[in-house]
This record gives C-alpha cells, structure tokens and sequence, in this order.
C-alpha cells in the first residue's frame, strides 16, 4: 500500500486511542502512531521503492516483533517508555505489514525466518519497469479498490466524527 494510506490508518489509530481515552497527549499519540505506521518503509533510503523494498529485514514482521518485545522489557525494567506508547508503536506497525500483505506486486513473510514465502491478499503481478506501467496496472488490481475503500474509510473517519 503507499504510504499515504499507511499514514490515514496511522491517524486512525491515534484517533480511536484519543476517543477512548489511551491517552491525553493528542501530539505525542499523533506522532507515535503516524511516525510507527511508516516506520518498515525506512528501507526506502537504501533500497528506494523498487522489487527489494519489501525484502529488507525491516519488512519483517518478527525483526519488529523482537524490536517490540525489547521496548516491553525495557519500559518493564527502566519504566522510560510509556506503556500506551508502546501499545501504539505495535498497533500502528502491525496496521503496516496488514496493509502490505494487500500489495499488488509482493506480499510480507509473516513467517520469516522460518519460511521465505510471501503472504498476500491478491494474485500478485510482476512489477512493471516504468511509473506509467505501474499506475495502469495499479489502477487496475483489486489492490486499488482496496486502498480506495480504505482511504475513503479513513477519511470518513477521521473527519465524521
């Protein structure tokens, strides 16, 4: 999924966490949430978008795993970590590997390291090379309708209530 939608469900969570009161700092839960939904995506600096992004250790759902089993056991032992924060951090970084397993050219190894093989929502397709190939195809996928379901969702959301 691109990341502006990974940025709405982002703020969907800070919003639903808001609304039931998981927190009283609108700015840090905006933040933590929205800055963690997008936070895989750093392999971007090194890989860009192209067929390796999705291959990093950082699109691994047990490297965050263990990243957040270490933030429980030091909030556990320090307590410098607030405890809601680390809920959103799982929360909002879980959202990002559902909405990548949705991807239209790879899928995410939830079973990694014990297998290779890409989970996905849809029939995958070869990534085309160029940006105008990429959006035809795009536009074309269930992947699309998927994301435009789940922005208008998030929209709605985010500003109906």
């Amino acid at each position: 999924m691109s990341t502006p939608t990974h940025l709405l469900i982002g703020a969907v969570i800070a919003k639903t966490a808001m609304l039931y009161g998981f927190s009283d700092t609108p700015q840090q839960t905006y933040l933590v949430s929205l800055f963690s939904s997008v936070l895989p995506d750093i392999d971007v600096v090194t890989y860009g978008y192209g067929p390796q992004h999705h291959k990093s250790l950082f699109h691994k759902p047990f490297f965050w795993g263990c990243i957040i089993v270490f933030l429980f056991i030091f909030q556990a032992l320090f307590g410098l970590i607030p405890l809601n924060d680390i809920y959103l951090i799982s929360l909002a970084l879980f959202s990002h590997f559902i909405l990548d397993t949705g991807n239209y050219t790879e899928g995410v190894q939830w079973f990694w390291p014990l297998s290779k093989k890409t989970i996905h929502f849809f029939k995958l397709v070869q990534r085309p090379d160029t940006r105008k190939e990429r959006k035809q195809l795009f536009m074309h996928h269930a992947t699309f309708f998927a994301e435009t379901l789940i922005v208008l969702g998030s929209l709605f959301y985010l500003f109906a209530f």
